[in-house]
């Protein structure tokens, strides 16, 4: 019963590091973690961007650049990240 609990919390840990540092072998579904597996995030970014027509390109960068500058008035002072 306890190995539920441990597909969950490596499924989770998978998810919140995108997949970067974990690895299976194949052999026997040994889950690990691998600080040689980096992944080109700048050339997985180019790549979705490829797939996008110019239409969904701009109205995501127009999404993420206006999210970027929006005032932060919470703290009372406006401040852009």
């Amino acid at each position: 019963m306890a190995i539920w609990p441990a597909v969950r919390v490596v499924g989770q840990i998978k998810s919140t590091v995108n997949g970067q540092f974990i690895s299976q072998n194949q052999d026997n579904g040994q889950v690990y973690l691998d600080f040689k597996k980096t992944e080109d995030y700048d050339a997985l970014i180019e790549k979705r961007a490829e797939s996008l027509d110019s239409t969904q390109l701009d109205r995501y960068y127009y999404t993420e650049s206006r999210s970027s500058i929006t005032p932060d008035y919470s703290s009372g002072l406006a401040s852009a990240p």
